[in-house]
């Protein structure tokens, strides 16, 4: 059987060197976002380096050299004699991945591959050899990671809404588990009479939602620092006879304690509350026999995802079928699948 793969270079030197350039230009584009470069010149088109510079209090020879680069060889960066700008298509890719905090405009550019994952990938070879155990001597860098999931959770709360919106008989409760999407804090700006309950085991997390609850002046929320294994714990402070939605971004992470532990969270979720919906939203991992199937971004986004989390030992990505069979195993009835405007990822809602 032949072990030949597609390929888009004629010779070993295209590919090295675009792959260099490309290592390259994500690093800076990860960089000129941090700096404040990439929204001052969204505000400011047709730029120098030297007013830029000025402006953010940088310096000029490193940010001209890094910008004269970009305008060379990224498709987001132009310029011309009046300055530098972004061209339409990187005034596209600004719009997709933005995301807005009254006056305040963020924007997740690699935040996760380069910003989280940077000091994952350097020390790789340790965890290889074995020289370095993740979450002893080193973790990802979750402030960056956060942000990039904070970005798509803005997206995949129009996904929740809209489950929400289209039940027959309201819910009385939403709750999340594992708080960093942001999603429940917008679930409650689009439903301000129902309450919204988030569980986190890090006090941080718990800490970010309320004061986003406080800048909201929401008196619906109710935020339980707890891991979400300890249900008798957690749920004891609740009214679980109410018509609840439960909710997700993590099922892949809570899969770290296990496919058993899972199933037996599943289970008891199911028993606690007397009429429940619950709603896993994953990145499926694509399947080997689909890659022909799927496009080229979708492809390598699935092998990103498996990658981050399967590296550093903090969850599993499963199949689409995989996860149906997970819920069902657990007692839960497979409502229905939905696409959500998260780039690949599905919402998977239970009974």
């Amino acid at each position: 059987m032949s072990s030949q793969k597609i390929c888009n270079f004629s010779k070993p030197e295209e590919w090295f060197h675009t792959l260099g350039t490309h290592f390259t230009e994500a690093q800076f584009i990860f960089q000129l976002n941090k700096t404040g470069v990439i929204e001052y010149l969204m505000r400011n088109p047709y730029s120098s380096s030297q007013q830029i510079a000025e402006s953010l209090k940088l310096r000029e020879a490193p940010l001209s050299a890094v910008l004269e680069y970009m305008a060379k060889v990224s498709e987001l960066f132009v310029k011309n004699d009046k300055g530098f700008y972004f061209s339409d298509f990187g005034l596209q890719v600004l719009e997709r991945y933005k995301r807005t905090d009254g006056d305040t405009t963020h924007y997740n550019l690699l935040d996760v591959r380069v910003g989280a994952y940077g000091n994952v990938w350097e020390n790789s070879g340790a965890l290889m050899r074995g020289d370095m155990v993740y979450g002893k001597d080193f973790i990802r860098r979750g402030e960056y990671a956060n942000q990039g999931v904070f970005v798509l959770g803005e997206k995949i709360g129009q996904t929740l809404e809209d489950i929400i919106r289209d039940e027959a008989e309201p819910y009385q409760q939403v709750i999340e588990l594992a708080l960093n999407s942001g999603s429940l804090v917008n679930l409650s700006k689009a439903f301000p009479n129902l309450p919204m309950i988030g569980v986190d085991k890090k006090s941080e997390a718990v800490k970010n939602y309320k004061q986003a609850f406080q800048e909201i002046q929401s008196n619906q929320d109710q935020l339980i620092c707890d891991d979400i294994y300890n249900l008798k714990d957690w749920t004891c402070k609740l009214d679980t006879s109410k018509k609840t939605f439960i909710y997700s971004l993590h099922f892949h992470e809570f899969l770290s304690s296990g496919m058993e532990a899972l199933t037996e969270f599943l289970s008891g979720l199911k028993k606690t509350f007397s009429d429940l919906t619950v709603a896993i939203i994953e990145v499926p991992k694509v399947p080997d026999s689909e890659r022909q199937n799927v496009s080229e971004v979708k492809w390598m986004y699935s092998a990103s995802d498996v990658l981050i989390h399967e590296l550093i030992e903090i969850g599993k990505i499963l199949e689409e079928e995989e996860w149906k069979r997970l819920a069902e195993n657990s007692g839960l009835e497979f409502l229905r699948q939905l696409d959500t405007k998260a780039f690949s990822f599905k919402a998977f809602l239970y009974k």
